[in-house]
C-alpha cells in the first residue's frame, strides 16, 4: 500500500472513528499486515490507554467502498469491546484453569465478533463512504 492510499485510509479511520464515539482515541494505522492472513484488517488497544493500532492488509485499498466502509467499522467496533475481552484475560485463567479458560475465551471471542459483524452491517450504511 502506498504512503497517499494509507494516509487517505487514515483520514477515513479517523472520520469513522469520530463518528463511532471514539474521537478521543489515538488511532494508528501500523506499517505491517495483520497476522491472520485471510484479515482484510485488524485493531488491537493498548492496556490502559486510549490507543489503537489498526493493521490493514495489502489490497484492502483496492475493496469497493462500501466493503473498505464495512471493514474499518466493523474493526472500530471491536474498540469498544476491548475491554470485556481484556478483563476476561486477566480474571478468568486463574479462576477456571487452563483448559476452562481457553473454551471460554473461544466462546467469548466468537460472540464478540458475531456481535461486532451484526452491528457493522446494521451500521456501515449509514457512514460516508471513503473519498
Amino acid at each position: 500500500m502506498s504512503a497517499v492510499e494509507r494516509k487517505r485510509l487514515l483520514r477515513y479511520i479517523r472520520t469513522l472513528a469520530n463518528t463511532l464515539g471514539l474521537h478521543d482515541w489515538t488511532i494508528n494505522v501500523a506499517p505491517d499486515e495483520p497476522d491472520e492472513k485471510e484479515a482484510y484488517a485488524a485493531v488491537s488497544c493498548v492496556y490502559g490507554r486510549r490507543i489503537a493500532n489498526v493493521w490493514l492488509a495489502h489490497g484492502v485499498e483496492q475493496l469497493a467502498p462500501a466493503e473498505q466502509r464495512l471493514t474499518l467499522v466493523h474493526e472500530l467496533l471491536h474498540i469498544h469491546f476491548d475491554r470485556v475481552l481484556s478483563l476476561s484475560q486477566q480474571a478468568l485463567p486463574g479462576l477456571l484453569g487452563a483448559a476452562g479458560y481457553t473454551v471460554y475465551e473461544e466462546a467469548l471471542r466468537e460472540h464478540v465478533e458475531h456481535g461486532v459483524d451484526a452491528v457493522a452491517d446494521a451500521l456501515a450504511a449509514a457512514f460516508p463512504l471513503p473519498e
